[in-house]
């Protein structure tokens, strides 16, 4: 009788100790954690600069917060531009792409032209 319970009780105890160990090896992170597209969709945006950080390279336009990455093409005039070029008060457009960790990451942003600065048709 003493060598059936023993039989029995070993696997019953190795069922309980290996889900234990598979636990423990979700819970710590093997590979890298990066920022990944929600959507491979470029999303539409404009409005008026209210803040420029250097530092973290981001704008904010409005409420929202929009992260400058080495693939943002930045263009004023139909040329290409620095962030540190004072941008505050400006008016923006461009796409950007919502990311997993909730950031809004810019793929282009557009200085607008100022009102008033195209030529008129002359009437003659």
């Amino acid at each position: 009788m003493k060598k059936l319970f023993t039989l029995m009780l070993v696997p019953c105890l190795m069922l309980a100790v290996f889900p234990l160990q598979a636990a423990d090896k979700k819970d710590t992170p093997t590979e890298k954690t990066t920022k990944k597209p929600v959507s491979g969709r470029k999303l539409p945006f404009h409005g008026k600069v209210s803040a420029v950080d250097l530092k973290t390279a981001t704008i904010q336009v409005g409420k929202r917060t929009f992260h400058i990455s080495k693939t943002t093409r930045l263009i004023k005039d139909d040329k290409p531009m620095e962030l540190s070029e004072e941008l505050v008060g400006q008016r923006i457009g461009g796409s950007y792409i919502a990311m997993s960790d909730g950031t809004l990451e810019a793929q282009l942003i557009r200085v607008a032209k100022p009102k008033g600065t195209g030529k008129k048709p002359d009437k003659s």
